[in-house]
Parts: C-alpha cells; sequence; structure tokens
C-alpha cells in the first residue's frame, strides 16, 4: 500500500493491478492475516468502530481478510448526515434570528 495523502490511497489489487481507493470519511479494516496489522490484531482482524446517531446503536466489528478484495478493505463511516452542511447553516441562522426577535 502506497499513502498518496490522507484522503486518496493507492493499493495492489489481488491481481497486482493498482486499484485506487477514496476513504474520506471511512476507515480501514485489514483482515487477520493481514501484515500491516499489530501483532495483537492478527489472527482476528482489526476492530472497527462504526458509530451510529442519536437514535441508533454503534457497532464493534472487525476486518476480515475477503473485505481487501471486496472493499479495498473499508469500512463505513457511520450515520450519515439527516441534511447538508449548507442546509444546517441555513437552517441554524434562520433558527438564530428567530430566536434575537423574540
Amino acid at each position: 500500500m502506497i499513502s498518496l495523502s490522507l484522503e486518496s490511497i493507492l493499493f495492489r489489487g489481488g491481481g497486482g493491478d493498482p486499484v485506487a481507493g477514496h476513504r474520506k470519511g471511512a476507515t480501514r479494516a485489514f483482515g487477520p492475516s493481514s501484515p500491516e496489522l499489530p501483532k495483537p490484531y492478527q489472527g482476528v482482524g482489526q476492530p472497527v468502530l462504526i458509530p451510529g446517531s442519536v437514535g441508533t446503536a454503534s457497532h464493534v466489528l472487525a476486518g476480515t481478510d475477503q473485505a481487501r478484495e471486496l472493499s479495498v478493505a473499508s469500512t463505513s463511516h457511520g450515520a450519515g448526515r439527516a441534511m447538508s452542511r449548507g442546509a444546517a447553516r441555513r437552517q441554524g441562522t434562520s433558527c438564530a434570528r428567530s430566536l434575537r426577535s423574540r
């Protein structure tokens, strides 16, 4: 694996061909036989925390060897957004104006 930046990573696929991965917001999940793992995690896989939202559960998972081929050893980054950053900013500004006018 060669790290090109914090968000873009170049991997060598199973056939040796380069495979580009983009993990912005996601995390790696190496399987139990991955040489990149520290000794305590070899044999079980890399622990991965998937956070939930206020109303949903969080999960503790472990990477699998099959995940390297299927998802370039990447995993979900948890709960998504209910709205875009811009929409949240606009709603927050509108709410602040409403509170000031009271």
